[in-house]
């Protein structure tokens, strides 16, 4: 019997999975996961509670939330600005990269921002606090206190190329569905972090020989 639970709840976990690739979180119900895991509706409330114990086991399971490891701050704090900068958009870039190939944390991220769903924003805020964090304590290295604001602006662009490209359209004649797209992408934004470092290394040294 427990055996028989476990593999319905499974099947209910799987189905809500394969639901979230197709159509996203938008479109969930209990009818339509009950059909797709092939068992009755009746069992989503014994097992779960209903559909938003359902989709808390399906987070608790499959956490799909794309990460990269974060950034070692300690590491940073006597490196060199460029070394410094190439970390940061090193970071930025596998993060869109990883999160390019994962339709589930694809779907989490829009569900994050169109709907209110409890459930899903309790799940991504653990990752937006451990970045806030991250993008504070790398502010401190560089005396920055634009931070994150900056961060803000690159991650949302970063955000709507990315659904631009799910959506197979084009913006400013680039398609970010595609791998040549995507690398544009790469280069505009390798250009400005190149940028900043020029600026972030004349603001340093002007504040430098003014305290001296």
């Amino acid at each position: 019997m427990q055996r028989s639970r476990l593999e319905t709840e499974n099947r209910l976990i799987e189905a809500v999975g394969q639901l979230v690739k197709e159509s996203g979180f938008d479109h969930l119900g209990i009818n339509r996961v009950a059909s797709q895991a092939g068992v009755n509706k009746i069992l989503i409330y014994r097992y779960f509670g209903g559909l938003g114990g359902l989709l808390s086991a399906y987070f608790e399971q499959t956490r799909p939330v794309s990460s990269v490891p974060p950034i070692d701050i300690n590491q940073l704090k006597n490196a060199s600005l460029e070394v410094f900068f190439t970390t940061c958009y090193n970071y930025l870039i596998e993060e869109f990269r990883l999160l390019r190939h994962d339709i589930e944390a694809q779907e989490l991220l829009k569900a994050k921002l169109l709907s209110n769903d409890g459930i899903v924003h309790a799940i991504t805020a653990e990752k937006e606090r451990r970045l806030v964090k991250m993008v504070d304590d790398l502010s401190a290295i560089v005396h920055s206190s634009h931070a994150r604001p900056f961060a803000a602006i690159l991650v949302s662009s970063l955000t709507l190329l990315l659904f631009t490209g799910q959506q197979k359209r084009q913006i400013m004649g680039i398609d970010p569905s595609t791998d040549e797209g995507w690398a544009e992408i790469e280069q505009a934004l390798k250009n400005i972090f190149q940028g900043i470092y020029l600026f972030t290394k004349e603001r340093l040294a002007a504040s430098a020989e003014k305290s001296a």
